[in-house]
């Protein structure tokens, strides 16, 4: 089934303005969208896939009107050739518009290579921060749309899984620290990506490891509490936005590791925010705001 979004999520996905797109419409006849009774726009796959690139080709300074009048080749082989120049440094915002209409067209072949392209070019922690999140915050765009299930957004997201699980099974077992990171998400959080990849990254980094993974009772994480009496870090995400919610996971992980417990909590920023105020006094808590940050704490370590 095609896609079928209105102005406002083509212009969430695409960066383009509505303003212009209709603009676009009425002087370059770049789409000819459908309507509904109400003389509601409604475009389609293919529609989002023109404007991605056109607005890739804009990017790279080119004119509306140019890029509008090179062909469908013409305009693919200029971006494949940006992408393929090993000399440019700006082109991660190409490889986001790239992987999503691959995830789109559900195409894995492209989608991996891309996503393999970008780690060559700009290294895990880049890829994962400035282009695989922007990327999923796109798709999420179309969970909004009522008659689109998230079918894109998983399709992409077992691939991004797949991948950081294949960086992990390369790392040598290296337990060189005595510290010790038990990873999980709690009780109906799933969105394991970023919680996987700060596995990898810890386990880069010579930590012992124990990944619990999505929807943990986190009445579970007792047991560590028997087997390790000092130098735990429990580390999770809470990234829907709920800040009554997040505060009392938070309470109910204290109340069962015990105050003395170092916790580590990232996630959505407005969570972060209500845990950190309520939680001021308690020197065990850690919020780490984003992925770029708990790099350069674990490199401290």
């Amino acid at each position: 089934m095609s896609l079928e979004l209105d102005i406002g999520t083509l212009s969430g996905l695409t960066g383009v303005k509505p303003h212009n797109l209709r603009m676009w419409e009425k002087r370059y006849s770049i789409f000819e969208p459908q309507r509904t009774p109400g003389g509601t726009r409604i475009y389609t796959d293919k529609d989002l896939k023109k404007l991605l690139t056109i607005q890739e080709l804009i990017n790279l300074g080119y004119k509306i009107s140019e890029a509008i009048n090179l062909s469908e080749n013409e305009r693919k082989k200029v971006i494949l050739q940006t992408l393929d120049n090993a000399l440019s440094n700006d082109t991660y915002a190409i490889f986001i518009n790239e992987m999503l209409k691959c995830a789109v067209d559900l195409d894995e072949t492209h989608f991996e290579l891309y996503f393999r392209k970008s780690v060559e070019r700009f290294g895990k922690v880049y890829t994962i921060t400035n282009i695989i999140y922007p990327l999923l915050n796109k798709l999420g765009a179309l969970w909004k749309i009522d008659n689109i299930s998230p079918l894109e957004e998983h399709f992409a997201s077992q691939i991004i899984t797949r991948m950081i699980q294949e960086w992990i099974s390369l790392l040598p077992i290296r337990n060189i620290h005595s510290r010790k990171f038990v990873l999980f998400l709690p009780p109906n959080h799933y969105h394991q990506i970023p919680l996987l990849f700060a596995n990898y990254l810890l386990r880069k980094k010579g930590f012992k490891t124990y990944y619990l993974g999505e929807d943990v009772p986190l009445e579970n994480l007792k047991r560590f509490t028997e087997m390790f009496k000092e130098d735990v870090v429990y580390l999770t995400f809470l990234l829907y936005r709920n800040e009554k919610e997040s505060v009392k996971i938070a309470g109910n992980l204290f109340e069962i590791l015990g105050n003395n417990a170092s916790v580590w909590i990232s996630g959505e920023k407005n969570n972060l925010t209500s845990i950190k105020k309520t939680f001021n006094d308690n020197k065990n808590l850690a919020i780490v705001k984003d992925l770029n940050e708990f790099y350069l704490k674990i490199k401290k370590i």
